[in-house]
């Protein structure tokens, strides 16, 4: 990998830099690929917002801040660096305490951060933290301490508190063995508005519980290059962290605009309009001092201009775009240095345009686009991927259609500087002769059809015209209405040239889909999409109003996840619109979703036997087209004949916009919205503890199927859990395992094994989760229940109960036997068990709210939700088997740490048998099973 610095003035500098393996979770978490310069030449781009991981250096920092922090003792504590790189030896310092007060502050530490640009560190955002720890002696009562707050970049102005005096309370104690030590749970912060070049502070140290004059001291880690500090890790060799869910720093993305139209090109044309293209910067503004543009057969090229595109889009107007730079191709690039474009956080479309040279090449064709871009921003993203293409051609004579009108023509008011026509050509990208009577053949002989008149077909697309066949050209005409055509559906009456329809207009109602019947019989229809977004279960959408409340769907909105929009315009892309196929977005390139292959571990892909490992998928090289989806709940997803569509769809779309850092691409994004938060507004309803993705931002779904994850459902690879098996589990199912095991793995699901309408079965041609639907699983959960519709997991686990006490799950299973339960009357509800409840919660735990109820069921590795690298305490056992209830005693008896043992409950002074709050009588309950 190569690595891009930065120098003091935030602009990206000249480096090659080869790296050496760094832990997943440390700088190149955060890109997906990296800003290369060498001789001044960006040769690769791209980066995706994400986490800003902050690390702790051994070096002091130049900035004086005075301490705000209510620290009971500060002395010696010294201010250091903290960057998104790494310096310095590990070192460590120990600070003791003897005060009596069971609540003293030791300020052990304190950070500066390098300068972040100017933007609001939203409220609800979350800091995280893993430093080196240890305290002397079990009694010292010692938990973190942390105040963080924004200063100018001197450091003599506080623009505000981010996070006031937290201090861990009697669940996180320091260890008496140094080590890696994270968060009680991730903190979250108050809002705070930075200016540019502001710093962030962090005072950072321990509360001291004890009550005693007894010196103790703990001690704090700082320093190294090495990997990523983890929870339980070594201090020695690796580097600790602060981690802010929020991206701080500034991405430019250069996006894919509105090209102009193919054109044909004569000898010593001037600004013939080449590329479109779009810069943004996703908070404060960045000034581009240099733009690469790399072309096709460019020696027929005399000059490169960009422009800003201020009128027409995809256009070129003298006196309206704006002249941002001229240079010439050296070779196959075109280098505009001495540049000063500002960029905002509103996007700015920009155009390119060639001049031709005196003696060009007849036939060649010329395209164009941007490929890097040099500018005061911290990362990079350019997706700039296609453009027109220019035909040279011969002076004097006509070659089709375009040589006059373009193709297809500008839609405005009538200009002959641009070409434009009132009407809607940019939406219909279709041949000429599709709606018009064109010439028969492109000779001069054919060219006097051009008598003044507009000659339509009689018939278009099954459907016509209101005009008429034949009509006088006008420059401000009044347009007519199609109907009855197949492009709209079928008995849908649109205006042409009023720009009245878009995704919306045409799906808001059941539309008749003949090329996708051509391509598949069965399907003769599209779905009304619009009504879906109503529906209490519908995806996020970015407008408000409607009825029911806050249930409109836009364009943009729908373009976020198809290919079918532009995003730049919200018009229909007709390279994928009509074709009959569905294609959808990947968010972060912001190109077309890949397939996907399985590499299994050994075996073949739909084996009935147990596999040795969890497998992987991973993407093609083909883009996915597909007519319609399809899961048929009745077969496991190996013996469908969809499985490469459905599976392609949750990998390279649904889990990479569900992950860590988003959709990292603003073609996935609506005007204003951002990474984490693609639809421009925040998830509501989200309760503390928050996902590493911070509160009302897009939940990370992608890191619960973690096949090293402790609990996990068989999504991104198989499971191991040897009790999934047989007669636990509902054909189809019930592969055989031997149980007692962690080395057998079975079948794999998807998404909607689950996401499908209540009692679903069958084959299923409608994702809930796409758009909405009255339900967004097939059962019910968290309530008690004994069907497949009113209980979820009862579509696949065969958990059956009786009155009679002994009978628990039932044979096969971990807890077959063992104390007596009563399983029927108090444990039909699996949630109780199976689930994270608050502490005191009530026996459904109704008062888990999201993310953390969707990652009770998807998958985890943390014993306390927000703690990471948490387990249980009375056995240092991971919460295998979706065990992680509040109880301290719970656990799973047997597992990679604990002894091997027998499922228990009971023992109480209310007898042997467990209700369903684990608080009768003052029974014990201890889960078996080896995981």
């Amino acid at each position: 990998m190569m690595k891009s610095i930065l120098n003091p003035n935030g602009e990206v500098s000249m480096i090659m830099n080869i790296m050496k393996t760094i832990n997943s979770s440390g700088w190149l978490a955060r890109v997906s690929r990296v800003l290369i310069f060498i001789a001044g030449l960006v040769i690769a781009t791209d980066v995706g917002a994400a986490p800003t991981r902050l690390y702790l250096q051994n070096a002091t920092s130049g900035v004086t801040t005075t301490n705000q922090g209510a620290w009971s003792s500060v002395t010696g504590a010294p201010t250091l660096v903290m960057s998104r790189t790494k310096s310095g030896a590990i070192t460590s310092r120990g600070v003791a305490e003897t005060n009596a007060t069971n609540t003293y502050d030791v300020m052990v530490l304190k950070f500066v951060s390098e300068p972040i640009p100017g933007q609001t560190i939203a409220a609800g955002s979350t800091l995280n933290w893993v430093i080196g720890a240890l305290e002397s002696n079990t009694a010292a009562n010692d938990y973190w301490a942390v105040h963080a707050y924004v200063v100018s970049n001197n450091g003599a102005t506080v623009r505000g508190t981010l996070l006031a005096n937290s201090a861990e309370n009697t669940t996180n104690e320091f260890p008496t063995t140094a080590q890696g030590w994270g968060t009680q749970g991730a903190k979250t912060l108050t809002a705070v508005t930075a200016l540019d070049n502001d710093r962030i502070v962090i005072e950072v140290g321990y509360i001291a519980r004890n009550a005693v004059t007894t010196s103790y001291t703990s001690t704090l880690w700082y320093g190294g290059t090495g990997g990523d500090l983890a929870v339980a890790g070594d201090e020695t060799t690796l580097t600790g962290w602060f981690e802010f869910s929020q991206d701080f720093f500034k991405t430019l993305t250069v996006g894919d605009g509105t090209n102009p139209v193919n054109a044909e090109v004569i000898k010593s044309a001037a600004n013939r309009a080449v590329d479109g293209f779009t810069m943004v910067v996703d908070k404060s503004t960045a000034v581009v001092s240099a733009i690469t543009v790399t072309g096709t057969n460019t020696a027929n090229v005399s000059s490169v201009k960009i422009y800003a595109d201020n009128g027409v889009i995809g256009a070129y107007e003298s006196g309206t775009d704006t002249l941002v730079g001229s240079a010439t191709f050296s070779g196959a690039t075109a280098n505009f240095t001495g540049l000063s474009e500002a960029v905002t956080t509103t996007p700015q479309n920009y155009i390119v345009t060639y001049d031709i040279v005196a003696a060009p090449t007849t036939g060649q064709t010329l395209t164009g686009t941007v490929t890097a871009v040099t500018a005061a921003a911290d990362y990079f993203s350019v997706d700039d991927t296609s453009s027109a293409t220019l035909t040279v051609v011969p002076t004097g004579q006509l070659y089709s259609c375009s040589s006059c009108h373009n193709y297809p023509p500008y839609d405005g008011a009538r200009s002959g500087a641009t070409g434009a026509v009132v009407g809607d050509h940019q939406e219909h990208a279709v041949a000429c002769s599709t709606c018009h009577i064109a010439p028969a053949t492109t000779t001069s002989a054919d060219f006097s059809h051009r008598d003044g008149n507009i000659v339509m077909r009689s018939t278009i697309a099954g459907g016509s015209y209101n005009r008429g066949n034949s009509f006088v050209q006008t420059n401000n005409p009044t347009t007519g209405t199609c109907s009855t055509n197949s492009c709209h559906g079928g008995g849908t009456t649109l205006q042409w040239g009023v720009g009245n329809e878009d995704c919306t207009t045409c799906h808001n109602a059941v539309v008749a889909s003949p090329v996708a019947q051509s391509l598949d019989a069965a399907v003769t229809q599209r779905r009304a999409i619009v009504p879906e977004f109503k529906y209490a279960w519908s995806h996020k959408r970015s407008t408000a109003g409607g009825v029911p409340a806050n249930t409109v769907v836009s364009k943009y909105d729908c373009i976020v996840c198809h290919m079918e929009g532009k995003m730049d315009t919200g018009n229909a892309d007709f390279a994928f619109h009509g074709n009959g196929n569905i294609e959808l977005r990947d968010p972060d390139t912001g190109s077309q979703i890949l397939g996907v292959t399985f590499t299994e571990s050994n075996g073949t892909w739909n084996q009935t036997t147990p596999h040795n490992g969890a497998g992987s998928y991973s993407p093609t090289a083909t883009p996915l087209s597909f007519v319609r989806f399809s899961r048929d709940l009745g077969v496991r997803l190996e013996n469908d004949a969809a499985w490469q569509v459905v599976t392609a769809i949750q990998i390279n779309q649904c889990l990479k916009c569900h992950d860590n850092n988003g959709a990292l691409s603003t073609a996935a994004r609506v005007p204003g919205g951002s990474a984490l938060q693609p639809f421009a507004v925040a998830i509501t309803g989200h309760v503390a503890p928050f996902d590493s993705n911070g509160q009302g931002n897009v939940v990370d779904v992608n890191k619960s199927f973690i096949t090293t994850n402790a609990s996990y459902h068989p999504v991104r690879g198989r499971g191991n859990n040897s009790y999934t098996q047989g007669t636990r589990m509902v054909a189809p199912w019930n592969m055989t395992k031997t149980t007692g095991n962690n080395t057998q793995f079975g079948y794999v699901v998807s998404c909607w094994d689950c996401h499908a309408p209540n009692g679903a079965s069958g084959v299923q041609t409608l994702t809930v989760t796409a758009h909405g639907a009255a339900a967004t699983l097939r059962g019910t959960i968290r309530a008690a229940g004994s069907t497949a519709s009113t209980n979820l997991c009862l579509n696949c686990h065969a958990t059956a109960y009786s009155s009679t006490a002994a009978d628990n799950h039932g044979t096969g299973s971990a807890y077959g036997t063992g104390g007596g339960s009563s399983m029927n009357n108090n444990f039909g509800n699996c949630s109780i068990c199976h689930s994270y409840g608050p502490s005191g919660g009530t026996d459904l735990a109704t008062s888990t709210a999201r993310p953390l109820r969707a990652e009770d069921v998807h998958g985890f590795d943390d014993r306390t939700a927000g703690v990471p690298g948490s387990v249980w305490g009375n056995s240092n056992s991971k919460p295998y088997a979706f065990f992680r209830m509040h109880l301290t005693g719970w656990k799973p008896l047997s597992g990679a740490t604990v002894p091997a043992g027998t499922a228990t409950c009971g023992g109480g002074a209310g007898g042997s048998i467990c209700d369903d709050n684990m608080t009768y009588g003052g029974e014990t309950y201890t889960p078996g099973g080896a995981y």
